[in-house]
């Protein structure tokens, strides 16, 4: 929010937002698009460039379409419908893939956490069954991220007990969480996931190298094998493996740190704003990954500020404020409304009594 209201410092004629509410939450975000409105209704030009394609029909004036680094469309807002936009980007009919169910609710928790407490969270109740996507909502400061880093061991817990596979899980550190077979995809992959001056190849395979190396010595041909693998099995779109990964678009990025985790083969995926500043096209391609990774057998936990992406591919939903579950959703009770209201409580309520668990 401090970087956006920078530019106002001296008033600007043309604003560039690139894309300003990738980041934030509802709430922020709406502020966001009100400043935009008002900066337009003053005389001034916005170019708001945007992922969310809500937001981007919410604010525009006209929509202007760019795939394959051309200008594709260029429509009136009653033509910008999400269906258009989503065709002109793609260039096809993006299908909705139908969401697998669990394969068994009897399924043993993978992940259990009882009476879970760090900075800034808890108490906290949660259980998360093999094969079962379970999202994590809230407003910012809700406690989404920090739950995430403290079960991976990122942050100190103060308090409570953590269950992983039938085994008591206490990490000094985040390797000691990766060795028990937890993998993480962070909210900011530049800062906190890729490396991103070195090649493709380093980024997929850093999970795994235990594996491809012999008594501690890497074997380039096998590490170049593996990772080949790994990126035509996620369909990352590159020139070689060897090409620095910051040269790759944000999806493709994405992909890459989705395939360096589930080349681990771990028990549980914790996934940190899975689709952060990617574009529709890549986000399908990381939902079907999701869903197929929770159809082998996969606990995912998924923390997102976009309600649509929790919508769709969770099959339960947790609520948090103040850095506690204040509502435990079922599919058959999702909604934005009753998200947002329990989102926004003034008060933090009781987390459920009992197992979280569907």
């Amino acid at each position: 929010m401090t970087e956006i209201a920078m530019p106002w410092a001296h008033p600007p004629v043309v604003i560039y937002l690139d894309p300003p509410t990738s980041p934030l939450g509802p709430v922020e975000a709406e502020r966001v698009l009100e400043l935009a409105r008002r900066h337009a209704a003053a005389g001034g030009a916005v170019l708001f460039i945007g992922h969310r394609l809500d937001e981007v029909r919410a604010v525009a004036d006209r929509v202007v379409v760019l795939r394959g680094g051309r200008l594709v469309a260029d429509l009136r807002p009653h033509e910008a419908t999400e269906e258009r936009m989503i065709r002109e980007m793609v260039g096809s009919e993006l299908a909705r893939a139908d969401l697998a169910p669990p394969s068994s609710v009897e399924r043993a928790a993978t992940l259990t956490v009882r009476g879970l407490t760090a900075d800034g969270l808890g108490p906290v109740d949660l259980d998360v069954r093999a094969g079962e996507i379970v999202g994590v909502a809230g407003l910012m400061g809700s406690g989404r991220s920090r739950l995430l880093h403290t079960v991976m061991g990122a942050q100190p817990r103060t308090a409570g007990e953590v269950v992983l596979d039938g085994a008591n899980f206490r990490p000094r550190h985040p390797a000691d969480a990766v060795a028990a077979g937890i993998g993480l995809v962070p909210e900011d992959r530049k800062a906190q996931s890729l490396l991103p001056a070195h090649p493709v190849r380093w980024n997929v395979t850093l999970a795994t190298l235990r594996r491809i190396s012999r008594r501690g010595v890497l074997r380039p041909r096998r590490d170049k094998e593996h990772a080949a693998r790994i990126i035509e099995g996620l369909g990352v779109r590159l020139r070689s493996q060897e090409q620095p990964i910051s040269d790759l678009s944000g999806g493709n990025q994405q992909k890459a740190v989705f395939g360096r985790w589930l080349a681990a083969r771990p028990k549980l995926l914790l996934l940190d704003e899975p689709t952060r500043g990617v574009d529709v096209g890549a986000k399908a391609e990381i939902y079907a990954l999701i869903d197929e990774a929770a159809q082998d057998g996969l606990a995912v936990l998924v923390a997102s500020s976009e309600l649509e992406e929790l919508l769709w591919i969770c099959h339960r939903i947790v609520v948090m404020a103040h850095g506690r579950i204040v509502a435990d959703l079922p599919r058959d009770r999702f909604g934005k409304e009753v998200i947002m209201t329990a989102a926004a409580g003034t008060q933090p309520a009781a987390a459920p009594q009992g197992k979280a668990s569907a």
